[in-house]
């Protein structure tokens, strides 16, 4: 009896820098760095490779995502994208079913309104997040997620009036019960309530 054993190919190791295309359609790619001064993912780079993590980008200086770098690709989250990330391009995203969430996307970040696919290449848990969440795609979340910031500091904002009203105590009657309530929690709650309400748990 003659028995016949599989064995699967090697995965690979590549470098990027940045060259449109430079691993497209290579299923062994599993892992990659990123060479010292690279700006940006070329188009396609890793389009239908193996690869799951985005960690090798997350000290780099790339910012910007082209087209189609990590479409079709089996990356389960957005953990590594740098903090330099300025833009993230039509279809970097396409097709990366397994995106359950857009934590890790910085919110500065400015996406294009089909970065994560369009149609039947949208990424489906992503999808399906942005509709339990009350948005009607995903580009209307990553909007939304933008204004975090800005909704951290109207609240910090709000919590510094209430305690210049002649102290939280004695202003009660004069600001919103739960904003004196809040102004009266010591400043680490506060840090971390405000990370709480408007932060990058979903």
């Amino acid at each position: 009896m003659i028995f016949s054993i599989s064995i699967a190919p090697p995965q690979t190791h590549c470098v990027h820098d940045g060259t449109s295309e430079q691993f497209s359609h290579q299923p062994r790619v599993a892992t990659f760095s990123i060479l010292p001064g690279t700006t940006h993912v070329g188009w396609g780079s890793f389009w239908r490779t193996s690869v799951a993590s985005l960690t090798p980008l997350l000290l780099s200086s790339v910012t910007l995502l082209d087209e189609g770098c990590f479409a079709e690709t089996p990356l389960p989250s957005l953990v590594g994208l740098p903090p330099s990330l300025l833009y993230v391009a039509d279809g970097a995203f396409d097709s990366c079913h397994l995106l359950p969430s857009l934590s890790h996307l910085p919110y500065a970040t400015e996406a294009h309104p089909t970065a994560f696919g369009e149609g039947d290449s949208r990424c489906k848990l992503l999808l399906a997040k942005a509709r339990e969440l009350g948005f009607a795609d995903i580009d209307g979340w990553v909007q939304d997620r933008r204004l975090t910031p800005a909704r951290r500091r109207a609240l910090l904002l709000c919590v510094a009036a209430a305690r210049r009203q002649e102290g939280v105590r004695r202003s009660r009657s004069r600001v919103c019960p739960v904003l004196a309530g809040i102004a009266s929690l010591p400043d680490e709650l506060i840090r971390e309530l405000t990370c709480v309400a408007f932060g990058d748990h979903v």
